[in-house]
């Protein structure tokens, strides 16, 4: 689960998100880039200490590994990104129509676009694991 080049990963990731953060304080980058910054070393930080718990603790790496490989878990993970992925649809759609009776065409546009992309990508995965599967 934490493997060594995971670990490595979450390294650079926190000295990243630390270096983005120190460079948006100082204005060297544009100042709301802080925000991404303190986040990805926030969860690169958090990702770290969950790894070194893992390696520590036996009876953590037993839970962790248990409830990631356990069938019920994976089937309601699954479940939630799909619900996930139609409610942030049907959002999309009533954005896209309240942006354009507002006539905020260019937002409405940008909304109705990524609704679109987002359709599509959903069309070719569907494609591809119908072939798979």
């Amino acid at each position: 689960m934490f493997t060594s080049k995971r670990m490595i990963w979450y390294w650079i990731v926190l000295v990243s998100g630390i270096l983005i953060f120190i460079g948006a304080a100082a204005e060297v980058i544009e100042p709301s880039a802080s925000g991404i910054g303190g986040g990805l070393a926030a969860v690169a930080a958090v990702r770290l200490l969950q790894g070194t718990k893992y390696r520590k603790n036996e009876e953590y790496a037993r839970h962790v590994d248990t409830a990631y490989s356990d069938e019920r878990n994976m089937f309601i993970a699954g479940k939630a990104k799909s619900w996930a992925f139609y409610i942030t649809l049907i959002g999309l759609a009533v954005i896209t129509i309240i942006l354009f009776i507002a006539k905020r065409t260019l937002y409405a546009q940008i909304a109705g676009g990524t609704l679109a992309v987002m359709t599509a990508i959903y069309w070719i995965t569907y494609m591809i694991l119908l072939r798979k599967y």
